[in-house]
């Protein structure tokens, strides 16, 4: 893809990498704030990009459901069991995104979950491709409005 300045032969061994079983390494010492998949150079990510993906493995590597993302935004709050919601679910976040970056905590409704998924796998697809980034990025149960790692992944956190 000419766009992303790689040729025919980057955009091959992207894809044959995507096809090899994928170890997923998260390191978080000293803010670092970068991800590794394989051996390859580590990546380092955006304190918000960050945050969601160190979110998502810490739930795998915990054994832990996905991440239910919400169904409204903060403006449709008028219920308390959605504002007990948005409560719990931005502390959540607000617990890894607050370890990468001092700043008002921030609330996570469906418009920023929403934005951040997104921003989060278009900085992907840029730093390693659209097939391995398809192969890591947290996916959503059909069933549900569960978001959560591909089960065929292998997750590692270094702090």
């Amino acid at each position: 893809n000419p766009e992303h300045g790689k040729n025919f032969s980057e955009v091959v061994n992207e894809i044959n990498k995507s096809f090899e079983p994928i170890q997923l390494t998260i390191f978080t010492k000293n803010g670092k704030r970068e991800f590794q998949i394989n051996d390859e150079q580590p990546i380092k990510l955006s304190p918000q990009y960050f945050a969601m993906l160190h979110w998502f493995a810490d739930k795998k590597i915990n054994q832990k459901i996905g991440i239910e993302a919400p169904k409204s935004d903060k403006a449709d709050l008028d219920e308390k069991d959605q504002v007990d919601f948005f409560r719990e679910w931005s502390d959540e976040y607000n617990h890894f995104y607050g370890k990468q970056k001092a700043k008002d905590d921030v609330i996570v409704d469906k418009e920023y979950f929403e934005i951040i998924k997104s921003k989060l796998n278009k900085t992907l697809v840029d730093k390693i491709g659209l097939a391995l980034t398809n192969r890591i990025m947290p996916i959503k149960n059909t069933d549900s409005n569960l978001f959560e790692f591909p089960k065929d992944i292998t997750i590692v956190l270094k702090g």
